[in-house]
């Protein structure tokens, strides 16, 4: 079978494919497939290849992606052995990672991680970015709001809040059954602490982490009510036509940077 571990930016998806992973029933892509020298991903432009050529018929593959393209994701959920892992976070949380996730990358100035700016520093990356990124997150999980035996929504609050039955209930979606001994094993393996040691990362100012804190509900550290006002309309209506404009231009161009990227 091949496994997607699918899901928004700053959504989950590399716990989930950290989680599979870990079950060492799996295989990474084959390099011809891969994104460079990641193995981790499927290359967007061999996606295709990869689902033509069947070879997860015979090996267990897993991949992680960040697909919400309608047509691409038609293509995976049409092939047999195939299983898609969609999973969902709180926008606002995921806008908070985001906000941390362009201070590691210095795209963001790092003095906005310090506690006395970081109201004021988040305030201005969500006017100024943050509220197109919750358009671009509303978006992504329309696209897999799909009716399909070959996907499976999961959420990054079951996980923190019921870890037991959410993997019980992934296991059973592609055939595997998790005893309590071994969903412990993978809860310890793959929890926070143990996954920044293992990356070399329990050392860094948390800033500089890539997994950071993993938390559920930190936004309301972070939002004012007129932010919140608006997040929650985004997620209700969207943003209104002259934002959409904007939101197009945004993200047409970090679309075309990741495409000659890759």
């Amino acid at each position: 079978m091949f496994v997607l571990a699918n899901g928004a930016f700053k959504s989950g998806s590399t716990w989930l494919y950290n989680i599979l992973s870990a079950t060492e029933e799996f295989s990474k892509v084959p390099a011809q497939y891969g994104r460079g020298t990641n193995l981790d991903w499927l290359k967007p432009g061999r996606v295709e290849l990869f689902l033509e050529s069947g070879i997860y018929q015979e090996t267990n593959y897993i991949a992680k992606g960040h697909y919400y393209n309608e047509r691409v994701r038609d293509r995976f959920i049409a092939y047999d052995g195939v299983y898609v892992f969609n999973i969902k976070r709180d926008i606002k949380d995921s806008l908070v990672s985001h906000y941390f996730h362009l201070i590691r990358q210095d795209k963001l100035a790092e003095e906005l991680a310090s506690p006395e700016k970081l109201k004021k520093g988040f305030s201005s990356y969500y006017w100024r970015l943050g509220r197109y990124k919750a358009q671009q997150l509303v978006i992504y999980h329309e696209a897999w709001d799909v009716n399909s035996p070959r996907v499976y929504v999961s959420s990054f609050e079951h996980l923190k809040n019921d870890f037991e039955n959410e993997l019980q209930n992934i296991g059973r979606f592609i055939g595997f059954n998790f005893s309590s001994k071994d969903i412990a094993a993978l809860k310890e393996k793959t929890n926070i602490q143990a996954v920044q040691k293992s990356k070399g990362q329990d050392k860094l100012p948390e800033h500089k982490r890539f997994f950071r804190k993993g938390l559920v509900g930190e936004w309301q550290n972070y939002f004012d009510n007129e932010a919140l006002a608006d997040v929650e309309q985004i997620q209700s209506e969207g943003l209104g036509k002259v934002d959409m404009i904007k939101y197009q231009a945004i993200f047409k161009v970090l679309d075309l940077r990741r495409k000659f990227a890759s």
